[in-house]
């Protein structure tokens, strides 16, 4: 049972950081491609709450830090991606990736405002977001060093 404890940690490791290294990673190589989605992002708030000029205005702000905000979007998914990855300070790197993960459900899933099939695509999409954020929270508070990982205590049920 230890054993099978342990494969299912390092597998869960793998899989939920896979998907944040490799993202980092496709920013990096499509940057300016990125940079442009980002902007558009933003524009598309400012249509979507188009009753606000607070709002609207906040979001005019963010396109002109688009270039720092992907920056910083880009070091958070990497370096926590590769911090679960390798075990090292999985807590940290939980953290850092939840800070970044839970602005974008939001931002790039706003299901609530589209009708019919793009509707439907996008609740689809921010649920999915929803449950790896739930992913993260747990690795956030049970994160597993590398070293424990392979010392673990024997469980009650073994």
């Amino acid at each position: 049972m230890e054993s099978l404890k342990k494969t299912t940690l390092f597998f869960g490791r793998i899989f939920i950081s896979i998907l944040f290294i490799l993202s980092a990673i496709n920013k990096i190589f499509h940057w300016q491609e990125t940079q442009n989605g980002l902007v558009n992002l933003f524009y598309d708030w400012q249509s979507y709450i188009s009753f606000s000029v607070t709002f609207q205005a906040g979001f005019a702000n963010l396109i002109a830090w688009s270039q720092e905000i992907l920056i910083v979007m880009t070091i958070f998914e990497l370096v926590g991606g590769l911090l679960i990855f390798f075990g090292i300070k999985p807590k940290l790197g939980a953290i850092l990736i939840i800070l970044i993960l839970l602005p974008t459900t939001f931002l790039l899933h706003p299901f609530w405002f589209l009708d019919g099939a793009k509707r439907e695509m996008q609740g689809v999409l921010f649920l999915k977001n929803l449950a790896i954020l739930g992913g993260l929270f747990f690795i956030s508070v049970f994160g597993v060093k590398l070293n424990e990982m392979f010392s673990l205590p024997p469980s009650k049920n073994d």
